[in-house]
């Protein structure tokens, strides 16, 4: 280990402040008395294991212990719900609409790779069913995209009319969601924004069921 000499003794002391001690002239022991770092075992002051870093860790912890109790608390708490939620995310699908199920992603952190985020971006996909004849194409291509209603499980079995639906937002490679998009007949699916798949979600849960019966001739 490489020793101290009194150039070395007076920087580290000029570092740390530790100026009350004139210089001692011989091997710079006076000068090394005052400084904050332990005895080393044996004659001389020894660079590889003499420096005392408790001062470091006390200051770290007085860091660590001026983190309110309650911050740290909350982390725990949202980090459990986060892999709570994960367990019980494909319980969801289907089960709420796609934007109920983004919004929800949203809060847990979970917002799709390739999903825009701004406002005004027409990144959200929605269905026309009344259009949609039901080929099941875009369901066999961007599966986790598209549903028949079939396999939807908000949708009650007298009301399915056998469209395709979309479940999930920003779950397929957005070159995927073109290829389904190509395959589609009737061009029934839509690029929106976010307000927008909100509302047409919405208008959707309340009257579309009647539409789609009068439609296709089903009403009475």
């Amino acid at each position: 280990p490489r020793m101290l000499d009194d150039d070395a003794a007076r920087w580290y002391a000029e570092q740390y402040g530790l100026t009350s001690q004139p210089a001692a002239p011989s091997s710079g022991t006076a000068e090394l008395a005052a400084m904050p770092w332990s005895t080393p075992v044996g004659e001389g002051i020894e660079l590889a294991f003499a420096v005392d870093t408790s001062l470091a860790v006390e200051q770290l912890e007085q860091l660590r212990r001026s983190q309110p109790a309650a911050n740290l608390r909350e982390c725990e708490l949202e980090m459990v719900e986060n892999e709570e939620y994960i367990q019980s995310r494909d319980g969801l699908i289907g089960a709420v609409d796609s934007s109920e199920l983004l919004r929800q992603d949203e809060s847990h952190m979970l917002w799709p790779l390739e999903l825009d985020k701004a406002p005004n971006a027409k990144s959200m996909l929605f269905i026309d069913e009344i259009t949609c004849v039901g080929c099941t194409f875009c369901t066999s291509v961007a599966r986790n995209t598209f549903l028949m209603t079939s396999q939807v499980s908000s949708v009650d079995p007298a009301n399915d009319y056998g469209t395709a639906r979309v479940v999930q937002q920003g779950n397929d490679h957005p070159d995927v969601i073109k290829e389904a998009i190509a395959t589609c007949p009737v061009d029934c699916i839509h690029y929106c924004t976010r307000e927008e798949l909100h509302l047409l979600e919405a208008h959707r849960a309340l009257y579309m069921n009647e539409l789609l019966a009068k439609f296709q001739g089903c009403s009475s």
